[in-house]
């Protein structure tokens, strides 16, 4: 081989060299800027899934509130009928009505779901743990929401309404000496018109208990 030729097989190695090293140079640089986009999704991710497991945390103590509220509700239904079947009349019988009768208002914390859907609901790559975030805001919130704020039966005030203007003449918590039914004793609490709000109201009141039960469970495990 003329020297020439071996002068032409080196300058043709060193380019393949050159190319090479170039080659490995992008790849490399490649996988590091693929590494650090990775990097920041993850960190992302870890980032918002703290924000909503804060989020539901705090609305834990919403839906406990809520749900016992419901429970003493009930409990409150029992003693107006051991008023009532008692014969003698009790002072605390319009504030246990109004405990009764109140309605609930459940308001989750949503800023950190919101974002996630403003960035994408893929960001969570654990398909369970994203199904059940998706399910917990999307049917058994809005499914709370609903029933404690536009469901007719769970409107409890009106009821309240009825019976102080019904039976109450002038009717005012903060006045304990206006607080008298307009008829003496306790035969009026045994008339249709309230037993049947008391046993329908005493149904939605223990329907909601469970409603806010299951619902706590699924977020406690969620958190």
């Amino acid at each position: 081989m003329s020297e020439k030729q071996k002068k032409k097989g080196y300058q043709f190695l060193h380019l393949l060299s050159e190319i090479g090293i170039v080659t490995i140079g992008i790849l490399i640089a490649y996988q590091l800027n693929n590494w650090k986009e990775i990097r920041a999704t993850h960190s992302a991710e870890k980032k918002m899934l703290q924000e909503i497991r804060s989020n539901l945390q705090l609305d834990l103590i919403d839906l406990n509130d809520n749900g016992n509220g419901h429970i003493l509700s009930t409990e409150k239904i029992d003693s107006i009928r051991l008023i009532a079947e008692s014969g003698v009349y009790s002072s605390r019988v319009p504030l246990i009505i109004r405990n009764v009768f109140r309605d609930y208002v459940f308001n989750p914390q949503t800023s950190a779901f919101e974002t996630l859907k403003a960035k994408g609901v893929d960001l969570i790559r654990n398909d369970s743990i994203r199904i059940r975030i998706l399910r917990l805001y999307d049917f058994n919130y809005k499914t709370i929401e609903k029933i404690e704020e536009s469901y007719a039966p769970n409107q409890f005030t009106r009821h309240y309404d009825h019976i102080v203007l019904t039976y109450f003449d002038g009717f005012d918590l903060g006045d304990k000496n206006n607080i008298t039914p307009i008829n003496a004793g306790t035969k009026w609490l045994l008339k249709p018109d309230i037993k049947n709000r008391l046993d329908l109201t005493k149904a939605e009141h223990q329907f909601c208990r469970k409603l806010y039960k299951s619902c706590i469970k699924e977020v406690e495990s969620i958190v």
